[in-house]
């Protein structure tokens, strides 16, 4: 079955939100309503690139990595087919930046990119219970603000510990 432009905008802005939220960010805004230039969007915090420790800033960057990531993932999760490598291209323009910022070289920065990417694949994987409660909420929707994405993750968590403990 082919996947409608929605779901999988849908499922790759859900992506970017639940990246987000693992990672501690508060998103305000997710929406699937379309431009002439995009196909939707995720608004959440910035990461904090100025701070004064190295390690914290490493830490930053890397949140903001996994967020940028997450949307790919979870959309080529949700149909491998959907993915054009020129859809991602500015998520990852941004990675690459933030992990040349913090690493300084582009070798370290590849290998650094390539680890954060396989921590995103399993962080998707483990939640995507989540990513398909958003996506789901979009595609009827069309855009979620940061209250109606904060109640779809919280109780999408409760109902997944629940049917753990059963």
């Amino acid at each position: 079955m082919r996947k409608s432009t929605d779901e999988t905008s849908a499922y790759h802005e859900a992506g970017h939100v639940v990246g987000a939220t693992s990672q501690g960010l508060t998103v305000r805004e997710t929406s699937i309503v379309e431009t002439e230039t995009i196909a939707g969007f995720t608004q959440n915090d910035d990461p904090d690139l100025e701070a004064e420790n190295p390690d914290i800033r490493r830490i930053e960057a890397e949140r903001a990595v996994i967020t940028l990531y997450a949307g790919e993932v979870a959309q080529r999760r949700f149909s491998p087919r959907s993915v054009r490598r020129w859809q991602a291209v500015n998520d990852l323009a941004k990675a690459d930046a933030l992990l040349q910022s913090v690493d300084g070289c582009a070798d370290i920065a590849e290998a650094h990119g390539k680890w954060l990417q396989l921590k995103t694949e399993k962080l998707i994987e483990q939640r995507w219970h989540e990513v398909e409660a958003v996506a789901e909420a979009l595609v009827e929707e069309r855009s979620l603000n940061e209250d109606r994405i904060a109640r779809l993750i919280r109780s999408t968590r409760r109902k997944s510990r629940a049917r753990k403990l059963k």
